[in-house]
């Protein structure tokens, strides 16, 4: 979820330079970094948000993936990765504003709910 880009269009006045630097060490580096790295890099973005309320939708998303992936890392809680599951299915939701009847009718929910099962499950 942090490499789809989805903090691409935030404001530049949502972060200050050290905590988009965290940020951006954190996407190039989310499959490798352990767990301290990763609150580190959370700690700084922490520190660094600017915003008042008014974050970019897309950059909270992306933040609040970090945090569960980074929490899931520490204590092994499998709800971590059921929220990350859910934040997954709703920003496919919100770039292809899915049917609430048959969200899996539209091919890229259908594609994003068959990669996180395979995931959950393997």
């Amino acid at each position: 979820m942090l490499a789809s880009g989805l903090a691409d269009e935030a404001d530049e006045a949502d972060l200050d330079e050290d905590a988009w630097a965290a940020l951006t060490a954190a996407r190039e580096n989310i499959a490798t970094a352990d767990v301290t790295e990763l609150r580190g890099h959370l700690d700084r973005i922490d520190e660094g948000i600017l915003a008042d309320g008014d974050m970019d939708p897309g950059l909270v998303v992306a933040l609040s993936a970090l945090e569960h992936w980074t929490s899931y890392l520490e204590e092994h809680r499998r709800g971590e990765l059921y929220e990350l599951a859910i934040r997954s299915l709703e920003e496919v939701d919100h770039r292809v504003s899915a049917a609430l009847d048959d969200f899996l009718a539209e091919p890229e929910m259908a594609a994003e709910y068959a990669r996180i099962t395979r995931s959950l499950t393997a």
